[in-house]
């Protein structure tokens, strides 16, 4: 059985395969022992956590191309976005940063009609992402 835990702070949910017992606080138990549980490292490995958005199919099912990706928040050290196309999937790394919007510049050789974009981040301090904002850029043209 799996444990879910929820943050209401923030509503982050992390699924984890081992069965906790709820304990108290920051402490768990397990059939191996207890555990302190909270921070941001799991067994000690950086805890990734990943967003995924899929895009509507654009003005009349013409074919997008993606720009650019904003994501709000406090510390994007470590942050990467991702565009899937049926053509494959992209990664991209190192933001432009000012104050607390990064602004990740997207392949503008990356053309699908159903795109599918996503952002992730590997760090050992807290982020608290407020917002993230996709544009993309649709063809003047069907062609076929």
């Amino acid at each position: 059985m799996n444990t879910t835990v929820l943050n209401l702070d923030s509503l982050a949910v992390t699924e984890y395969t081992t069965p906790f017992t709820g304990l108290s606080g920051a402490y768990e138990a397990t059939a191996d022992g207890v555990f302190q549980v909270g921070g941001t490292t799991d067994d000690g490995t950086a805890i990734t956590w990943t967003a995924q958005f899929g895009l509507t199919l654009g003005e009349k099912a013409r074919l997008q191309s993606p720009r650019y990706t904003y994501v709000h928040c406090d510390n994007s050290d470590g942050m990467s976005a991702t565009v899937v196309s049926t053509s494959g999937s992209y990664e991209y790394g190192k933001p432009q940063r000012h104050r607390r919007a990064s602004r990740f510049t997207l392949g503008r050789g990356v053309r699908d009609s159903y795109l599918q974009m996503g952002v992730k981040a590997t760090s050992l301090t807290a982020i608290t992402v407020d917002t993230i904002e996709f544009e993309t850029g649709a063809s003047a043209n069907r062609r076929m």
